[in-house]
């Protein structure tokens, strides 16, 4: 894994390199970015616990769109946060 700390204004962020799967045994908060080497899908995490953003092919949001139980809405990538409600 590779751990590069990357400062940005508000916050810093840490830079790791490993299989998705490492991602979950880590203490703390969990990722805050996540993007694999194909770049075939995105997600991102931000402080507000109640929102997960996820970018991906139509079918991976088919997909999640159809997981019971998983409040999820689709967006536009220039629609505002109010037009995906």
């Amino acid at each position: 894994m590779i751990d590069e700390e990357t400062q940005h204004a508000v916050r810093d962020y840490h830079l790791f390199a490993g299989a998705l799967d490492d991602s979950g045994g880590w203490k703390g908060d969990p990722p805050h970015l996540m993007w694999p080497a194909d770049q075939a899908w995105f997600v991102a995490k931000d402080v507000d616990p109640d929102w997960i953003g996820v970018g991906g092919t139509q079918a991976l949001v088919d997909e999640l769109l159809d997981v019971p139980g998983l409040d999820a809405a689709r967006s536009a990538y220039d629609a505002s946060d109010w037009e995906t409600r």
